[in-house]
């Protein structure tokens, strides 16, 4: 008795499981050849029989391969399995289109690699003759340049450079500059000094000029006495258009007595008790605009004599040091100076003499600072013109010189000066790169390296050929690019 089979989920290699129907179309004790594909609905059925439904017979399963489901795709599935093979579910390994299959496409990808390397050769050589490209860079020679003992002179009244005479214009400049410090007195002594101040007479009683003594006293308001240092005659005063302009002397009052009680801080009048009672009393009067001072008796703070020598040399070097920065920060655009062309005075120092009371004092001090400026570009002209003369292949390195100049002689009031000039300077050989290219176009690797180093304007170089695999300049000059390093 035959049983039917079980339901599976995979099916035999190219035979699809059939249904009820179709099996009874199919001839008694038929059965499917496990390798043939066939799709029930397009085969015919035998000649001769019958409707009887008969058994189908089991369906062997290969071992090494899964069944293969047909669709309308089949077609296309057999053209890619042409190319590339197909690897289905659940198998081990592609199944491949036949050798007559696979005869066009193995033509078609033999010609594709052909083509390929033929596409490849042509870049290449296209690369190696209308791309070539070098490369050169080139370290030009340089050497160090003496100068010694050049004469020249600097001039205010040169306005352009006299390469004939070396005479260099050069311009004067002045910086003035004042400076008032104060510091604390150290000192201490017995002392009994009076106070004065400087004082301004005023003449406003008549045209007729005024004789007053020595010792002619004046009077504050708060009746402090202080008495004329010297002799003096206050101006008559100036009558315009019927008034009186005073005129005034400038001398010193100092205090009747020692003490501190005549120290006075702030612009003090003072009046002639002498002309009391008389028209000239209002007519003649004194101004002391900063008060009096210096008045003191008994033991007290003093300026001791090394408080002022150290004061003055303090405020004097701080002036100095001032002056000098202001001439760097002021000398004009384009203009240089030299230590040996410049000079700082001093011009006046104003300290309190020593015993003078006080617990501070103040030193004040001028300085007048005098340089000789000049273009260093015209001394560059200058040695251009002695060293290369109308040498165009050699030119000097820019900043690489270092002077020294040894004044010989100056005068600031008539704005010269004469000096000798030291140093050393660089100069570099000009590279033309044009005539470089011109010079290795079309040379092999030994030919070229050859041709440079016989050249005395080079010290070095280095070439960069493209591409990498080339060893020869092109023929071309405007494929050589030509790199000078800068000295």
């Amino acid at each position: 008795m035959n049983e039917r089979p079980p339901n599976r989920k995979k099916i035999s290699d190219g035979v699809r499981k059939k249904t009820r129907s179709e099996k009874a179309s199919l001839p008694n004790g038929a059965s499917v050849p496990a390798k043939s594909v066939v799709e029930p609905a397009l085969r015919p059925r035998p000649s001769g029989a019958g409707d009887k439904k008969s058994p189908a017979p089991p369906v062997k399963e290969r071992e090494d391969r899964e069944p293969v489901f047909w669709s309308p795709d089949s077609e296309r599935l057999k053209t890619r399995k042409m190319f590339f093979g197909n690897l289905l579910k659940g198998r081990k390994s592609p199944s491949y289109a036949s050798k007559a299959d696979r005869t066009p496409a193995m033509h078609l990808a033999q010609w594709g690699a052909a083509a390929g390397a033929a596409l490849v050769g042509i870049f290449l050589i296209v690369i190696s003759t209308a791309g070539a490209r070098l490369t050169l860079t080139i370290k030009p020679r340089v050497e160090d340049i003496a100068i010694q003992n050049v004469a020249i002179a600097f001039d205010t009244a040169s306005s352009k450079l006299n390469l004939d005479a070396k005479r260099i214009p050069a311009e004067r400049l002045v910086f003035t500059q004042t400076l008032r410090k104060e510091f604390d007195a150290t000192g201490e002594e017995n002392i009994a000094t009076r106070a004065t101040a400087r004082v301004k007479i005023y003449n406003q009683f008549s045209s007729a000029p005024q004789v007053l003594v020595k010792n002619t006293r004046f009077l504050t308001d708060t009746a402090v006495l202080y008495r004329l240092a010297q002799s003096v005659t206050i101006p008559g005063a100036r009558i315009i258009q019927g008034k009186i302009n005073a005129e005034a002397a400038e001398v010193q009052l100092i205090a009747d007595v020692p003490g501190e009680q005549a120290n006075h801080a702030g612009e003090v009048k003072l009046r002639i008790p002498g002309f009391k009672g008389t028209p000239k009393y209002e007519g003649f009067f004194a101004v002391a605009p900063d008060g009096f001072s210096g008045g003191a008796l008994g033991r007290m703070r003093v300026v001791s004599a090394s408080d002022i020598g150290r004061a003055e040399v303090a405020v004097t070097k701080e002036l100095y040091d001032t002056l000098e920065r202001e001439m760097a920060v002021r000398i004009p655009s384009g203009l240089v100076f030299r230590d040996g062309l410049r000079e700082i005075q001093m011009t006046k120092v104003d300290a309190p003499r020593a015993s003078t009371p006080g617990e501070h004092f103040a030193v004040v001090a001028s300085a007048t600072a005098r340089v000789l400026a000049f273009r260093e570009s015209d001394i560059i002209e200058l040695l251009k013109n002695l060293i290369l003369k109308d040498d165009t292949s050699h030119s000097f390195v820019d900043g690489s010189w270092r002077f020294q100049y040894q004044v010989q002689n100056i005068d600031f009031d008539a704005g010269r000066a004469a000096v000798a000039l030291n140093g050393t300077i660089r100069e570099v050989s000009v590279i033309r790169p044009d005539e470089l290219s011109s010079l290795v176009a079309g040379k092999k690797g030994g030919s070229l390296d050859e041709a440079l180093k016989t050249r005395q304007d080079v010290s070095g170089f280095s070439a960069s050929f493209f591409p990498p695999w080339r060893r020869s300049a092109p023929g071309n000059p405007s494929g050589i690019k030509v790199i000078v390093q800068a000295p």
